[in-house]
């Protein structure tokens, strides 16, 4: 559930305005909703002595009810939620990266944002002739797969390699990765 909250609220003689609802910046606050948790696996060489029920986690320290149990490790859990369980060893993208649309079909998992590209054309045709002999942008744009982008292969990590390994755009410095 979201929850917002305005925050700085001032006038231009620089008295705090409560009427306005407009402020300098908003913040968002999100809950997980009645019933809902979340869980980890850990495993420590000692035995740890919780003293606090109550954790902080996260860049705004939120605050957390932590409920400890004992409890086997489940292969199945391993399988399923951790890359030791996905077949192929895992891609980093060190740079920006365009790959084609089928990209995502032949991943396992992709941890991911992208960017938008417009290159510069260089050369004008005689039907595009520009008066300024400037160089002018692309009417395409590109989406890149952004640097530091985690890609777990599916069943073959050779064509996603491939793939990877666009000439053109490993010339101007893009499609850099390595496997982890």
């Amino acid at each position: 559930m979201e929850r917002s909250q305005v925050g700085i609220q001032k006038t231009s003689n620089g008295e705090e305005n409560d009427q306005s609802g407009k402020g300098f910046y908003r913040q968002f606050f999100y809950t997980m909703k009645k019933g809902f948790s979340f869980c980890f696996w850990g495993s420590f060489k000692e035995e740890v002595d919780w003293k606090s029920p109550i954790v902080f986690l996260g860049a705004d320290k939120s605050s957390f009810k932590l409920e400890v149990s004992e409890a086997e490790w489940e292969k199945d859990f391993e399988q399923k939620f951790t890359s030791k369980g996905i077949d192929g060893s895992p891609i980093l993208l060190l740079s920006d990266a365009w790959v084609t649309d089928g990209f995502y079909e032949q991943c396992e998992f992709v941890i991911s944002e992208t960017t938008d590209f417009r290159y510069i054309k260089t050369t004008i045709d005689q039907t595009d002739y520009s008066h300024s002999k400037r160089p002018e942008k692309s009417e395409v744009k590109l989406l890149l797969l952004k640097k530091g982008t985690v890609i777990y292969p599916g069943n073959n990590t050779a064509d996603l390699q491939k793939q990877l390994d666009n000439p053109t755009f490993k010339t101007i410095g893009y499609n850099v990765y390595k496997t982890i």
